[in-house]
């Protein structure tokens, strides 16, 4: 991903991206930062339920453009949209 990709808030699971259709679409408009402050989210499997770890502290972001809006979007957190 770099700037002027189109993304959409996701997660990796088992290297496989899973978007989450109910978020918008945008578009990365800045490079990437390094040592945001930012909340991450981990999707993971147990037992045949999904959870979701919340995790927050500095990790690497992208400013991205959603609804005329810009928001601070954690690296982890963004999979590409294939067109």
């Amino acid at each position: 991903m770099t700037k002027g990709s189109i993304v959409r808030f996701g997660w990796y699971y088992r290297r496989q991206p899973i978007h989450d259709i109910e978020k918008e679409i945008g578009i990365i408009v800045s490079d990437l930062r390094e040592g945001v402050w930012c909340t991450t989210e981990k999707l993971y499997m147990r037992k045949g339920s999904w959870f979701i770890k919340y995790t927050t502290g500095p990790t690497e972001a992208y400013n991205v453009l959603i609804n005329e809006k810009i928001k601070v979007i954690a690296k982890k957190n963004l999979v590409e949209v294939r067109l």
